[in-house]
């Protein structure tokens, strides 16, 4: 077989070699075309593409209000809530209040009788009298004249007692006239002794010489005065009916009964004085003379006499009045205790609020820890819960603003009015509660608030959009300005930042355009082309 046979016999692989010698010329003459083509400059390339501005959109830089602010949300609750619960028993005699009643603090819920603990009242009020009774015996005792008396004793004592140790003059010649003077008084005793004795013996003659049968035996007259035996038989002799008493017998026998009595006295006279004159001896032995114990016994009188005025101006002991002082303050205790026993009668709201439920009726009995009525307060607050990474932005204070779902569009001002100072360790989480002003009490218990915290915020401040803000090469904030038709990007010092704006207290004057849209397309240097700016 010959190769053209060959050739015939192998069409197709004919065509194909063909073809791909075709195609590989094609390639080597785009390579040469390309190669001519890019022996343009490096530079020269450069130069044409940083022609091209970037398309940004940029606002100026203006002074005005800037914020912080938290947004969270929670439930509305009552400031305060409570069942309020008796603290006595007994029963229900009024019930003033029923659900929805708005009541004040101290206004009656419950009235129960109180019958019983009144009556207890009285009874401490009795006993505080009876104390200050029994304190005002102790330390009133004491009378004027009894003092003025104490004092005279102790002066008349202290004055024996000088006069035994040291006598004066005066004082001798006082006790030498006492004893003469006592003496004279014995002798005139028993000079009117004797002359009673002999009036007596003279009447007796008399008596005898009439030989009476009846009376005194006068031959058994052996002494004087008459003893008691003897003045019998005289006064039975007057009785009797042999003798009258007018008569002359009759008369002498009175006689010697006046005169038997006259001598009595005159020798109890007599017995007077000397005895007197015995005491001013002793006295004037005392005086010139005295003893030891003379002297012991005075000093005990002085001694004595000065307790007694001591007694007197101080009739009580410290204890004693410490004692009835006792008595006082523990009848005082008691009456406290009744007084507030009274009060408990009456159940009282113990804050401004609502009514949300009453437990009791009238006529029910009630035993102290026995709820009678539910209680909320009118005003609200929202409890919420905030990261401890947010924690040193929160501040009891601040304000904040709240919006529920009953009224849309209306915003409730309002402020955080406490901070718990303990968090919960698994979440790490800290409650605060926000509390609304709403003179109108249209927030009630139970509904869902939203609550924006206003953790920091300015009147008048240089700030930007948010989206203004990008970051140098090594992460400090910055911002690009438009100057001189090219982004220029400038490092700034940023202060309250918010989600719509940010402070910018360094880096930035007031009036420059910074770019907010196209800001991640845009180089420092790059030319840019501002459309559409958007007026702040």
């Amino acid at each position: 077989m010959t190769a053209a046979t060959l050739d015939r016999a192998r069409p197709g692989r004919t065509r194909g070699v063909l073809f791909l010698t075709g195609l590989g010329l094609v390639a080597i003459a785009l390579v040469a075309l390309f190669s001519r083509g890019g022996e343009s400059s490096p530079t020269e390339s450069v130069g044409a593409q940083e022609a091209v501005a970037v398309p940004v959109q940029a606002v100026e830089a203006k002074t005005g209000p800037v914020r912080s602010t938290l947004t969270y949300s929670g439930n509305v609750d009552a400031l305060h809530q409570a069942t309020v619960s008796a603290r006595a028993s007994g029963l229900v005699l009024e019930r003033p209040v029923d659900v929805g009643s708005v009541v004040r603090a101290g206004d009656a819920l419950v009235v129960l009788d109180g019958a019983m603990q009144r009556a207890q009242l009285r009874q401490a009020q009795a006993g505080v009298e009876g104390a200050q009774a029994r304190s005002l015996q102790v330390t009133s005792s004491v009378k004027p004249q009894d003092i003025d008396a104490a004092r005279s004793g102790l002066a008349a004592a202290e004055a024996r007692y000088n006069q035994l140790v040291f006598p004066t003059d005066a004082a001798r010649l006082e006790a030498d006239a006492a004893v003469s003077s006592a003496e004279k008084a014995v002798e005139n005793a028993r000079g009117a002794a004797e002359r009673a004795k002999s009036a007596l013996t003279a009447q007796i003659w008399l008596y005898c010489d009439a030989y009476l049968k009846f009376g005194i035996a006068c031959g058994e007259i052996d002494e004087l005065p008459l003893n008691q035996a003897q003045i019998k038989d005289l006064e039975e002799s007057l009785s009797s009916r042999f003798t009258d008493p007018l008569g002359p017998n009759g008369q002498r026998a009175i006689a010697i009964l006046e005169t038997n009595g006259a001598y009595i006295a005159a020798l109890s006279g007599e017995s007077t004085a000397r005895n007197g004159l015995e005491v001013a001896k002793s006295r004037r032995q005392t005086l010139l003379n005295p003893s030891a114990a003379d002297l012991a016994a005075a000093r005990s009188t002085v001694d004595q006499a000065r307790a007694g005025l001591d007694t007197r101006l101080k009739p009580y002991t410290d204890a004693d009045l410490a004692g009835a002082n006792a008595g006082i303050s523990q009848a005082l205790a008691q009456a406290d205790l009744a007084r507030i026993a009274v009060e408990d009668t009456i159940v009282r709201a113990p804050f401004d609020g609502v009514v949300s439920n009453v437990l009791v009726e009238v006529g029910g009995l009630v035993n102290p820890g026995v709820p009678v009525v539910a209680l909320i307060a009118k005003d609200v607050e929202v409890a919420l819960t905030v990261d401890e990474a947010r924690l040193n932005e929160v501040k009891v204070g601040i304000p904040a603003e709240l919006s529920v779902g009953a009224y849309p569009g209306r915003v409730f001002t309002a402020r955080v009015d406490s901070v718990a100072p303990t968090g919960d360790p698994r979440t790490h989480t800290f409650e605060l509660k926000v509390r609304a002003d709403d003179p109108e009490r249209l927030l009630k218990p139970g509904m869902y608030a939203a609550v924006t915290l206003v953790t920091a915020a300015k009147d008048a401040a240089l700030n930007v959009p948010a989206a203004a803000m990008t970051t140098t090469l090594d992460g400090k904030p910055a911002v690009l300005v438009v100057k001189d038709g090219k982004a220029a990007l400038r490092p700034v010092r940023t202060g309250i930042t918010s989600a719509e704006s940010v402070e910018v207290l360094e880096g930035l004057t007031r009036g420059e355009q910074v770019i907010v849209v196209g800001v991640s397309q845009v180089r420092d240097g790059q030319p840019v082309a501002v459309k559409d700016a958007t007026p702040r």
